[in-house]
């Protein structure tokens, strides 16, 4: 008989401590916080100004410093406006590849289509 939770046997001698582990554990868990585009803006202005560094942002904040270094690489700077500009230039670079996809695949199958009809014209 093994327990579901842990996969070891009922009578098992560490079956406390693995049970307590996975309770720790579990209890650990942290949700995934959401900011707003503004705080982001905001804090990548502090740190553009150079009144703090990333270390310091980080603990002022309650943020880790991977999150900070993320946004940076992520908005580069870049305000509201310009973020918009980039996701539509991007929606549209999406669309336009779709598009290509299918005129390629299109084309793929014309192309056989004109094989195999030469073929028949040839054998005649």
């Amino acid at each position: 008989m093994v327990s579901n939770r842990c996969g070891l046997p009922p009578f098992c001698r560490h079956r406390k401590k693995v049970l307590n582990y996975f309770k720790e554990v579990s209890m650990e868990v942290k949700r995934r916080r959401k900011f707003s585009q503004e705080f982001k803006q905001d804090v990548l202005n502090m740190l553009k100004t150079g009144d703090k560094n990333v270390r310091a942002l980080s603990k002022e904040l309650g943020i880790s410093q991977q999150v900070i270094y993320r946004w940076h690489k992520k908005y580069n700077g870049r305000g509201t406006a310009e973020l918009e500009e980039v996701r539509d230039h991007d929606k549209e670079l999406r669309e336009l590849r779709t598009r290509l996809a299918e005129v390629t695949e299109e084309r793929d199958i014309l192309k056989k289509a004109v094989n195999i009809f030469s073929r028949q014209e040839n054998w005649k």
